[in-house]
């Protein structure tokens, strides 16, 4: 572990702040915090470009609280609009899209 710091020392970052200041243990680091609408157009975005899928829409996001065990605090769960297409066909492109986007956004 590390050697306690010396508080007469006040450049001193060991077991203290991380260069700017104290992290935000309430976000996950990776994690890009985004608006519901900013998360459901990215969402949307990445499902649409799969093959077949380029009308199908992401239409509601459920939050978690607390987040997940991941740190992750939105739900693989989301209502989508499919706009005709056939869920053998736009499954994968959800699957692939929520398993991408979790670990790297979260919801303000």
């Amino acid at each position: 572990m590390g050697a306690p710091r010396d508080s007469a020392d006040e450049d001193s970052t060991l077991n203290g702040p991380f260069l700017f200041g104290d992290d935000d243990s309430t976000q996950p680091i990776g994690r890009q915090p985004l608006s519901r609408e900013e998360l459901i157009n990215r969402l949307t975005a990445m499902i649409s470009t799969f093959q077949g899928c380029a009308s199908v829409r992401v239409v509601e996001i459920t939050r978690l609280d607390p987040p997940d065990s991941h740190g992750c605090n939105w739900s693989y769960s989301m209502v989508l609009d499919p706009a005709g297409v056939e869920p053998a066909v736009y499954g994968l492109a959800w699957a692939l899209t929520v398993g991408s986007a979790r670990p790297s956004w979260n919801l303000k």
